[in-house]
C-alpha cells in the first residue's frame, strides 16, 4: 500500500479538481440562457461541493491537510470560457462544450488516480463519484445532441 502522504496527495488533486469543476459550474450557470440548463448547473455544482467534502474528510482521516482551492489552470480556463462567451451569441453550446472538456479531464485523472494503491475507503468513494461524472458526461453529451438539433 502506497503511504498515507502519496494518497492525500492523490486525494488532494481530485479535490483541486473538483474545486475547479464547481466554480466552472456555477459560472455556467450564471452565464446560461435556459432556466433547465441553469438548474441543473447548479445541481452539478451542488454535487461537486459534497465530493470536495468527502474527499477532504478522507484526507484528514489519513492525518493530512486537505486541499480547499482550484488549480490556476482551473482559473485560466475559467478565464478562457468567459471571454468566449463574451463572443458568441450561442453561450449554451459553449458551455456544455467546456463543461464536457473539463468532465473528460476529470474521468482522466480519476482513473490515473484508481490505479494507484489507495484506502478501502478512498477506493470506495473515488469509484462512486467517477461513476456520478461519467453520469453527468453523459447528460452533457445528451445535451448538445439536442442543441445541435436544434
Amino acid at each position: 500500500m502506497a503511504s498515507t502522504s502519496d494518497i492525500a496527495n492523490d486525494l488532494n488533486h481530485l479535490i483541486s479538481l473538483n474545486v475547479d469543476a464547481l466554480k466552472g459550474y456555477r459560472d455556467a450557470g450564471n452565464e446560461s440562457d435556459t432556466a433547465g440548463l441553469r438548474l441543473w448547473m447548479f445541481n452539478v455544482q451542488k454535487e461537486r461541493a459534497h465530493f470536495v467534502a468527502e474527499l477532504q474528510q478522507i484526507v484528514r482521516s489519513l492525518g493530512h491537510t486537505p486541499e480547499d482551492d482550484g488549480s490556476f489552470l482551473g482559473k485560466l480556463h475559467r478565464a478562457w470560457i468567459d471571454i468566449k462567451g463574451e463572443m458568441t451569441d450561442e453561450v449554451n453550446e459553449e458551455m456544455i462544450e467546456e463543461c464536457i472538456r473539463g468532465e473528460e479531464k476529470a474521468v482522466e485523472d480519476y482513473r490515473k488516480v484508481l490505479d494507484h494503491d489507495l484506502t478501502p475507503e478512498a477506493r470506495g468513494v473515488i469509484q462512486k463519484q467517477l461513476d456520478q461524472i461519467h453520469a453527468d458526461l453523459l447528460k452533457l453529451n445528451q445535451m448538445e445532441r439536442a442543441l445541435d438539433r436544434d
